[in-house]
């Protein structure tokens, strides 16, 4: 997800972030599949899809030195990660089932503030 897509999922993270005072140079937003899946287009990745991109992962990972905290935004992030099985203990990784940022993951009942109260998690961490 490209924070410069012409969409709202996009638009629901530059608002959230815009709200808690995150500047977008302090984040990097990656797929845990960062190929086109399968399938219908935003249906999701399958199992197997996320496991071929742990590769990738891995890799973003070990190329971002200075990474302090990942925000696993949906349950394929979580899934992905998990599969990924990276090790660091400087990482931050927020505890909890934190939504996609997509108008399905935020628009069931308590998800629009599981995710607000995630990003202000951030903001915290971040301005200290």
């Amino acid at each position: 997800m490209s924070l410069d897509n012409n969409d709202r999922t996009a638009r629901n993270c530059r608002e959230a972030y815009a709200r808690h005072g995150i500047d977008r140079a302090d984040v990097v937003h990656w797929n845990v599949v960062p190929f086109p899946v399968e399938g219908v287009k935003n249906v999701g990745s399958t199992p197997a899809e996320r496991a071929r991109g742990v590769r990738w992962t891995r890799e973003v990972v070990s190329m971002l030195p200075d990474l302090e905290i990942v925000l696993l935004l949906g349950a394929a992030a979580r899934d992905g990660w998990d599969r990924a099985a990276i090790v660091r203990p400087d990482l931050y990784v927020p505890a909890g089932k934190v939504p996609h940022c997509s108008m399905r993951g935020l628009n069931t009942a308590g998800r629009r503030e599981r995710f607000e109260d995630a990003i202000a998690d951030v903001a915290r961490r971040l301005h200290r």
